[in-house]
């Protein structure tokens, strides 16, 4: 449970910093678009985080049924970086906004799709290790709450069987003992069990009669 939920905050710091590199490299190609001088560092320097957040969330699909999903996701990205540059490219201002809406924002919602797209089936993977987690939980406790129903059947078992077989015995003892010390030393007690208690009433009744 812990490693799932470990798993889970890694994914979503990872593909929570991909996605925003993605929107703030397009933020950039906009900026570039209007000012190359101005935009085309800001949009390098984008492209370079984009690069460095994509090479991190690839290390998270490793395994094999992962690895396509991943490959899927480098193609997304660098056809958006090839419609930017063809959109860096273009010689008027209404052939720049049509290449931005029929190809560059189509592959940067693609791409960004697809990283949440892993984050959401992170995160049901994440929710049902934490079912699994409440329900072994509930079963352990139901276990727990059985042990000791059990337990306090038997000490109410035990309780009545003290009460009803050892103290009476002992009980009347403590009678006889006090009828000796008013003087009643006829008094006796009857002997209804034959273990320690039985032969300790046995000596007593001797000894009264000595």
């Amino acid at each position: 449970v812990d490693l799932t939920v470990r798993d889970g905050e890694q994914t979503t710091a990872v593909t929570g910093t991909l996605i925003s590199a993605l929107e703030r490299e397009d933020d950039a190609l906009l900026q570039t678009a209007l000012n190359k001088k101005r935009g085309r560092p800001v949009l390098t320097a984008g492209r370079r985080t984009v690069e460095e957040s994509l090479l991190r969330f690839e290390a998270l699909l490793a395994l094999p049924e992962k690895k396509e999903m991943a490959s899927h996701l480098r193609q997304d990205v660098e056809g958006y970086h090839a419609a930017g540059d063809r959109l860096l490219a273009a010689t008027s201002a209404e052939g720049a906004r049509s290449l931005y809406n029929a190809e560059v924002n189509p592959h940067l919602r693609r791409a960004v799709g697809a990283v949440a797209d892993v984050r959401e089936d992170h995160f049901r993977s994440t929710e049902d290790v934490a079912t699994w987690a409440r329900d072994q939980a509930r079963r352990s406790n139901r276990f727990l709450v059985g042990i000791s129903l059990t337990a306090l059947f038997l000490s109410v078992v035990v309780s009545m069987y003290l009460a009803s077989v050892v103290i009476p015995p002992i009980q009347g003892l403590t009678n006889a003992v006090e009828a000796m010390r008013r003087g009643e030393f006829d008094f006796r007690v009857s002997i209804d069990h034959h273990d320690e208690i039985g032969r300790l009433t046995e000596g007593f009744n001797r000894m009264a009669d000595a």
